[in-house]
Order: structure tokens, then sequence, then C-alpha cells
């Protein structure tokens, strides 16, 4: 598979680069684009993943000393295949969807519905450069959970355990320890097995809690919640 890796540099850094006497490499020629030199070369590969690792080697190899800029900045990879494309468990930090020219930006943008955004972290480091897209993070209120009985929770036809860690401890009107919660995500599809399965992995003995409330809800639930049927299918 041949890929296209184009490097879009100022021109005044480009002449920083001409006076180390190197040249280009992969045959190809600088072209002026507006205040820009654009140097386009075809790189053949398996996929994209290894495309984007020998475009790399060529742009540390002869020009990252001279250019003194992070390769995220200058460097975009074509996508001939769509190899690139919004799922599930798209990770935007893989080597693949990286260094993404602006139409596959768009095009994974658009397909995942606002989940994926861009990403304007313009710093970097050899090691360490940040991708072109990131998830967006997720607000409270993008779970819609909505309390259905005390410590219980009801999201997408999902249920979810509220569990408070460590309780706040504070002198005067100083916070020494803060509250600590976690929602817990329970396999179990109906609310009667939701309450079996939280006594089977002991999510009650993990919690801390002062209201006697909260401490005893879990029988609560048994006595009162589950003689109402429909909340139990």
């Amino acid at each position: 598979m041949e890929y296209l890796a184009t490097l879009t540099i100022p021109f005044e850094r480009y002449s920083g680069f001409q006076k180390t006497g190197k040249t280009v490499g992969f045959g190809t020629v600088p072209v002026m684009r507006g205040d820009n030199i654009e140097i386009t070369a075809r790189v053949s590969a398996k996929d994209r993943a290894e495309s984007i690792q020998k475009s790399l080697n060529w742009y540390y190899s002869r020009f990252s000393r001279a250019l003194d800029l992070p390769a995220h900045q200058v460097l975009v990879v074509n996508d001939p295949t769509d190899e690139v494309f919004f799922y599930d468990e798209f990770n935007c930090s893989d080597r693949k969807n990286r260094f993404l020219p602006e139409d596959v930006i768009e095009r994974v943008i658009r397909q995942s519905g606002g989940k994926i955004i861009r990403n304007d972290k313009v710093n970097g480091s050899p090691n360490h450069l940040p991708p072109p897209l990131k998830r967006r993070r997720r607000r409270r209120t993008d779970m819609e959970a909505k309390r259905i009985v005390p410590r219980i929770y009801n999201c997408k036809e999902k249920f979810y355990h509220l569990l408070q860690r460590e309780s706040q401890f504070s002198r005067g009107d100083f916070v020494v320890l803060s509250k600590r919660r976690s929602m817990i995500r329970i396999r179990a599809t109906n609310l009667k097995d939701a309450i079996a399965e939280i006594r089977e992995r002991g999510l009650e003995e993990k919690a801390e809690y002062k209201n006697n409330m909260y401490k005893n809800s879990i029988s609560y639930l048994e006595r009162v919640w589950c003689r109402k049927k429909s909340y139990l299918v």
C-alpha cells in the first residue's frame, strides 16, 4: 500500500533546513504554497500505522533538528483506504489514528455524533505527541441517571450503585478529607437481581455511611420496594 506523507513547513524554517546541506529524501521536490514549503513523499507500508512510523523516521532523520518543530505540527499522512473510522472502542491515541489530514478529521467527528472532538493541544515532545482528536469529556448530565430507590440509579436501562468510599471530614471551614463517591455498574437487568448482586459483591460493606437510612437501604429495598412489581421487571 502506498501512502502520501506531507510536510508543511514555514518558509523561514525551511531556509534554516537548507543551510544544513541535507536533501529532503524520497526523491521529492519542495513546492511553494503561500508562505509555506510543502514536501510530499510516497511511503510504501502494509498499513497506516507502519506508514506513520516510516514518515516519522523520515522527519526526525532529516528535518527535526533544523526545523525545531514537533512532528504533529507539520506532518500529515493520507488515508487512501479509509482505515480511520469511528467505532465504540475508537482509540484517539492509536498510532494509525494520528497525523490525520483535515478531511479525515472532519469525517471521524461526523461519524462519532459528537463523541469525538478536535484536540487543540499544540505542545508535545518527540515521545509524547498529542493526537489530533480526543473524546469529549463526559459530564454528569450526559449520564441522565435517575434515582429509582436509595443508592440505586437507572441510566439507559442499566443499573448503578452509588458507593460512598469515604465521608467528608472538616475542621472549622477547612476540609481535611473530601467525600469520595463512585457509581458502580451493576450487571443485573432488574431491581430484584440488582439487590442480590449488590449483596453478593459486598458493595454494602465497602461503603461508609453515617446516616442509618443509607446504611440500611438495601434491607429497606428488600422490604418495601421489592413488593412493587413494576420495579422488578
